[in-house]
């Protein structure tokens, strides 16, 4: 971060002036060096795990010349942004800065012609309360539960009874993802063109090889592609279950759940403890598999709450 990259603002409350910088090139990697206790939790939760548009949108506050507070946004596509970092230090708390920090990237990203930001947060956060008053006052629109969030044991898991029944079909073959063939993401690739067959945030990884190669899988049928699950290390013992897609006409016959049980058996041979995943709060199905079928094996679970404001 250079100077030439950054704008300054003040702002007095009561009696403590703080001091803005504004800067729309600030690189994960250098925040992480100049400014870590600030980055709690990680900017990669709120993505969970994917990786950033880099570089993100900040405002740093100072108050008698040190850091007391920061928030980051991330810049997407059509002129939205995604706040990803909103952090005040402890004894900088109950002075305002929370609201100001949100404030000034309102502004900010308003002058970056940015047209509506999305902010979410963990129900089982502490600020929760002070999180909804803030929006409300700065005229959010009202937090709505999106998604649910669980942690879950893989060798609890692996205990279940159902798991250890089940058999797939022999027409069906699992794989791992790391051995797709050029064929397989032809094939993919045109069907999709054809019929889009999956929803475009379940598009499976092809060019990125970020995903967890130990357990992330594909599914075929008759020597087709029809389903994937893929997964990423999000901790030497935390792998995120991120995307599961079965073709629609497979969905209401399971063959999804074969999915699941090979990935997390291949996690718990690995020494893996535990696993997290999220299910989008509307998906019923799931919500009810993960009720009935992951009983006893849920270590924790929460709600996560989105808010947006369009910036006119």
């Amino acid at each position: 971060m250079t100077d030439k990259k950054i704008n300054s603002i003040s702002y007095n409350h009561k009696w403590r002036e703080y001091h803005f910088q504004t800067s729309a090139e600030l690189p994960l990697a250098a925040l992480e060096k100049k400014f870590p206790e600030f980055l709690s939790p990680h900017p990669l939760v709120q993505t969970s795990g994917r990786q950033l548009n880099e570089p993100l949108l900040g405002i740093i506050a100072n108050w008698q010349g040190k850091p007391a507070g920061l928030v980051l946004m991330e810049k997407h596509d059509f002129d939205s942004g995604l706040v990803v970092c909103w952090h005040v230090l402890k004894s900088q708390r109950s002075f305002g800065l929370g609201q100001k920090l949100i404030l000034q990237l309102e502004r900010y990203a308003k002058s970056s012609r940015i047209q509506s930001l999305t902010l979410s947060f963990r129900e089982d956060s502490q600020f929760q309360s002070s999180i909804n008053k803030i929006l409300r006052q700065l005229d959010w629109l009202p937090a709505k539960k999106e998604l649910m969030l669980y942690k879950f044991s893989a060798k609890q898991f692996m205990q279940l009874a159902w798991c250890r029944n089940m058999s797939l079909p022999e027409e069906f073959e699992i794989f791992s993802w790391d051995t797709l063939t050029s064929a397989d993401k032809q094939h993919i690739l045109n069907r999709q063109q054809q019929a889009n067959w999956y929803p475009v945030e379940f598009s499976p990884p092809f060019e990125n090889p970020d995903f967890e190669t130990s357990n992330s899988l594909g599914l075929r049928l008759h020597g087709n592609v029809v389903g994937w699950l893929i997964t990423h290390r999000v901790h030497t013992n935390v792998i995120e279950y991120c995307s599961l897609f079965v073709s629609p006409e497979l969905q209401n016959i399971g063959r999804g759940y074969y999915l699941i049980v090979e990935a997390v058996k291949r996690q718990y041979e690995l020494g893996v403890a535990h696993g997290i995943f999220q299910v989008q709060a509307d998906n019923e199905a799931m919500l009810s598999f993960v009720e009935q079928r992951m009983e006893g094996t849920i270590i924790a679970q929460t709600g996560c709450w989105f808010s947006k404001k369009v910036l006119v």
